[in-house]
């Protein structure tokens, strides 16, 4: 004869194995997520400092070593890091305020970028990082693809 209570005890305990293993399956995606997250927010601001640091014309290499030694900053990922902020964001922000004293309309200003491709203009062109902001107007448009 079978002891009732051995199998009640036998799936209470399945059951209680199965609910502590979900449990933790549980946490660790939570884990898993918010540590994504925290890396996403973490990269989002070493390039808001990038930004900041081409903005203020803080020397590349200077700019280079306070990312890896102040904010833990890979020294690779701190070059590329401060390579698009000098060729790319900087001067679209430059060309940016330039046509907003233009009497250039954010739509206008979102148009344009848009229509001459100039972020793309920037990246593979690296003179183009070098204009003034009146200089890569003229030459976007003279030499639209």
């Amino acid at each position: 004869m079978v002891d009732k209570n051995l199998i009640v005890d036998t799936i209470s305990q399945i059951g209680s194995v199965a609910l502590d293993a979900a449990q933790d399956n549980a946490i660790d995606n939570v884990n898993e997520e918010v540590n994504q997250a925290l890396a996403f927010e973490r990269k989002q601001e070493r390039k808001h400092i990038a930004r900041v640091f081409a903005e203020l014309g803080i020397d590349r290499q200077k700019a280079i070593n306070l990312l890896v030694f102040e904010w833990d900053t890979d020294r690779r990922d701190a070059e590329e890091l401060m390579l698009e902020a000098h060729r790319i964001y900087w001067p679209l922000e430059r060309l940016k305020r330039h046509l907003r004293n233009e009497d250039w309309t954010m739509s206008e200003i979102s148009d344009f970028l848009h229509d001459y491709e100039v972020a793309r203009q920037l990246r593979t062109n690296r003179r183009l990082s070098d204009l003034t902001a009146a200089g890569l107007v003229d030459w976007l448009q003279k030499n639209q693809d």
